[in-house]
């Protein structure tokens, strides 16, 4: 469960994306998901833990329908103003990734990294 004040993690992230190690991380994240993942347009797609929305304004911005799931709320305010930003709306939902309050064969694809 997310411990209350999860906001401070997010200029943690800001910092850890802004050098050389987190960039390449991220790189490869990205690398890796494009290979496994392929075409996601017009796919709904579940992102388990999805944080600050990283990878879902990627599928997103790729034509995926996106739905995030994150435990912290301050991590999915994080998120939905990154997508306000971007001009793109993804749908977010506090929930804990073992109790999701989906139905089962919702999405195409679940991603968690």
């Amino acid at each position: 469960m997310a411990a209350e004040g999860d906001i401070q993690f997010l200029p943690v992230y800001e910092r850890w994306r802004a050098t050389s190690r987190g960039r390449i991380a991220d790189q490869l994240e990205m690398e890796l998901l494009k290979r496994n993942l392929g075409d996601v347009s017009g796919k709904q797609v579940l992102d388990v833990g999805c944080g600050d929305g990283e990878v879902c304004l990627w599928l997103a911005e790729h034509g995926a329908d996106v739905v995030g799931v994150d435990a912290s709320k301050d991590m999915l305010n994080a998120a939905q103003s990154r997508f306000s930003n971007a001009g793109l709306a993804v749908s977010l939902h506090q929930a804990e990734a073992l109790s999701l309050p989906f139905e089962d064969e919702t999405f195409d694809l679940v991603v968690a990294v």
